[in-house]
């Protein structure tokens, strides 16, 4: 059985030490890392809510604008045209009634057909 010198145990101590800040190190840099990646995930979710938030203002702005444009032009109509531009209005939003219903009837059958005639039976 060979017995340990002084020098040989030294440089295995000194071997281990080396390794040791090495290992630590890489700990701590994935733990570093996490931190870095959670912070830009919190970064990230505070920037979209100031982004939804921001353009929930802008859409809310629009909104307030074409009500005031919108009264101003119809207050701005003469009596004799009121009529025919109504008619015309009711005729364009019939269209889009009947072409909403069309698309409706062609589409797919999706999760709420299933349930409902799941319901059904």
């Amino acid at each position: 059985m060979a017995v340990p010198t002084r020098a040989s145990s030294t440089r295995a101590t000194s071997a281990a030490l080396a390794a040791a800040p090495r290992a630590e190190a890489a700990s701590s840099t994935l733990d570093w890392d996490d931190e870095i990646t959670a912070g830009a995930c919190v970064t990230r979710d505070r920037r979209r809510r100031h982004e939804s938030s921001r353009a929930l203002v802008v859409e809310l702005t629009i909104l307030v604008l074409a009500i005031f444009l919108g009264f101003e032009v119809i207050s701005k109509v003469p009596t004799l045209l009121h009529t025919p531009l109504m008619s015309g209005t009711n005729a364009i939003h019939g269209i889009v009634i009947v072409g909403a219903m069309l698309v409706a009837g062609t589409a797919a059958p999706g999760p709420a057909h299933e349930a409902r005639s799941a319901s059904s039976r």
